[in-house]
């Protein structure tokens, strides 16, 4: 028989109500890139799904190399202007592009509205976040970028808040 209150137990009813709930996709811990601190190909997705423009003249110039330049530049600016800054205004790669559409102020602009409605938010388990193997219980993602580590702990069965070392952007 299971425990009735386990640290599995809450991680998946939270991963429950989000997904069937909050409009959230799972993911697959396996898709985290340590090295640059997020989901590359839902990165990628999204930008070439809502930027097929930008992302065709991007192609035409760096080819083959596109996916690794346009990471680059991501990770670069991630560490210099900060997560919340990039997810607002976006960040430069031979032009200026988005990595999130946020909600628009009114139903006036269907393309608006499109860009919007193409944001993915995905809650992914147990994120193996640096070479030791530490993880967070969960961790919530915008397009393929962290946003929020979830670790749970239950004092009634001995266990302590521990923070680990700051990751990632």
């Amino acid at each position: 028989m299971k425990k009735k209150h386990t640290e599995d137990r809450l991680e998946d009813a939270i991963e429950f109500e989000l997904i069937h709930q909050g409009g959230y996709q799972k993911g697959n811990p396996e898709d985290y890139d340590r090295e640059q601190a997020l989901f590359p190909e839902q990165v990628l997705s999204f930008i070439q799904t809502t930027l097929p423009k930008p992302w065709k003249a991007l192609q035409a110039i760096h080819k083959s190399d596109t996916k690794k330049v346009v990471l680059a530049d991501l990770c670069k600016t991630l560490n210099s202007s900060g997560m919340l800054k990039v997810l607002r205004h976006g960040f430069k790669c031979f032009g200026k592009l988005r990595v999130a559409f946020f909600a628009p102020g009114n139903q006036k602009n269907p393309d608006s509205l499109k860009l919007y409605s193409e944001n993915r938010l995905t809650i992914t388990r147990q994120v193996k976040y640096d070479k030791a193997g530490n993880k967070p219980d969960l961790m919530l993602s915008v397009n393929g970028l962290p946003v929020v580590t979830v670790e749970l702990k239950n004092p009634n069965s001995g266990q302590t808040l521990g923070i680990p070392e700051a990751f990632g952007h």
